[in-house]
């Protein structure tokens, strides 16, 4: 399986522990999931985006471009299986 990018969460985050699960059920191809709080997210997401209070998830893609919220899961769509791939 090919990695696509990397999900950042708010690990303490009980909501987004669900995402991180939501999203390994329904993506076909490689999106690791990481911590907002820990190393590769201080090295790939702008630091206002890891800094409470957290406006949502990150997503960022193998190309370098970051996507935050509602946005990220839009960015992520293309790898999901149907029918959320045209859902989002």
């Amino acid at each position: 399986m090919n990695e696509v990018g990397i999900l950042f969460y708010d690990g303490p985050c009980a909501v987004c522990h669900r995402t991180v699960a939501w999203v390994k059920r329904w993506c076909e191809e490689g999106i690791r999931c990481e911590p907002l709080q820990g190393p590769e997210a201080q090295k790939l997401v702008p630091e206002d985006w890891r800094t409470p209070p957290l406006d949502g998830v990150v997503f960022w893609e193998r190309d370098g471009q970051v996507h935050l919220g509602v946005d990220a899961l839009r960015a992520m769509s293309p790898h999901f299986r149907r029918p959320w791939r045209v859902l989002l």
